[in-house]
């Protein structure tokens, strides 16, 4: 954006270099060049920025973007580039790590995989091995940690309690090995948010209780990625054996359609809850709640929501509904004036709001699942029009 501003005028050209603001997102890709970064950093020169690393950038590129003495990022994305993870970062408050493999052009580029292999050997032969890798030393200000899938010897890095960050707030991570369990252990104390995403191809990991004292918001997406395994429900029960006293927002996304809502039993100090998909929900237990979002096809809200209409002494707090229908073109006027029936009379009923929003016809086309819209992976996904579709350029 300030490259374009700049190539209007003269007059707009002044004005943008003297807004360091202007400069403070640097994205790197495989045609970004060592001079244009330094170039970029000495813009925005003591201004917090954000950093996102494509996964086939070089070495020397990422090197160059972070090396320069006048500033360091704030937020950092990365999949591969992993070596850098070594280096100091006073100011970092957000670090994403994403698939280094996920694009299947890298699997073949042998360029990419020397890098990625020298990558993971500099972490595993690092001077302090024996502390984990995300240090308080080097990373004094860590708030927020997304882990989706890096690779496990990384995880084993991250996953050791010695000189580990000890206010992270911020925790989203994808089970996909044992090392989950340890990291949501030793960040429990201080952990604000959490984001789990599992399925059940990966086999349950029993534990012992871990305590969350701080925790407010947790949020989860749960997949099935293979129908001989064992059922989510059974997965995530065995999995989510937590204490959350102090709860108040809880989000659950399900692509499976199996079960009901939600999975996470300690529901009763929660004050507003997201669903997404169509599966029954279970509303006892929700003994504080007041505002309700259920995104889910227009056809099966009647169902989700006649528990409500039923019985008032359900939810006896709550005061606000807000649904996303989707698939409500495609329903016929009968049905329609059915389902716009039973709201009003919802509404009516429990004297409270009902918000009805009807998102664009291609939103089943493009809707991406809960653990995407915060993750930073969208520049690896080879859509075009995915780029940035959750404002991390802001």
């Amino acid at each position: 954006a300030p490259l374009t501003l700049r190539a209007v005028c003269r007059s707009w050209q002044a004005i943008v270099d003297e807004t360091r603001r202007a400069w403070s997102y640097l994205e790197i890709t495989d045609t970004t060049s060592p001079a244009f970064c330094k170039s970029w950093i000495q813009h925005c020169a003591h201004v917090p920025y954000h950093l996102t690393v494509h996964p086939s950038v070089r070495k020397a590129v990422v090197e160059a973007a972070l090396e320069a003495e006048e500033c360091s990022p704030v937020c950092l994305s990365l999949f591969n580039s992993l070596h850098v993870l070594v280096n100091n970062f006073p100011n970092l408050e957000v670090l994403r790590l994403g698939p280094a493999n996920r694009a299947t052009k890298l699997r073949r580029n042998k360029r990419f995989k020397d890098e990625k292999n020298r990558s993971l050997y500099a972490l595993r032969h690092r001077a302090d091995a024996s502390n984990s890798l995300l240090t308080s030393i080097r990373f004094p200000k860590l708030r927020a940690l997304y882990l989706n899938a890096p690779p496990v010897c990384l995880l084993k890095q991250v996953a050791k309690a010695s000189e580990f960050p000890p206010l992270l707030q911020e925790l989203h991570i994808l089970i996909d090995s044992e090392h989950w369990r340890p990291i949501v252990a030793l960040t429990a104390g201080s952990l604000v948010k959490l984001g789990l995403r599992m399925s059940n191809r990966h086999p349950s990991l029993e534990g012992d209780r871990i305590d969350l004292p701080r925790l407010t918001d947790l949020s989860l997406s749960l997949r099935r990625l293979d129908k001989n395994r064992s059922t989510l429900e059974d997965h995530a029960s065995r999995n989510l054996n937590f204490a959350t006293p102090t709860l108040k927002n809880y989000r659950e996304q399900d692509s499976v359609g199996m079960g009901s809502f939600p999975l996470y039993p300690g529901i009763s100090t929660v004050k507003t809850v997201h669903f997404e998909g169509q599966k029954p929900i279970d509303w006892l237990g929700f003994d504080s709640l007041e505002e309700v979002v259920l995104t889910t096809p227009a056809v099966g809200v009647e169902r989700q929501l006649s528990p409500l209409l039923e019985d008032i002494a359900v939810c006896p707090s709550l005061c606000s509904i807000k649904l996303v229908l989707y698939g409500e073109e495609n329903m016929e006027i009968p049905e329609k004036e059915r389902v716009y029936t039973a709201l009003k009379a919802l509404g009516e009923r429990r004297r409270v709001v009902v918000e009805v929003q009807l998102p664009s016809p291609d939103y089943t086309k493009y809707h991406v699942e809960a653990f995407e819209r915060f993750t930073y992976c969208s520049c690896n996904t080879g859509d075009e029009r995915a780029q940035d579709r959750f404002n991390e350029n802001q």
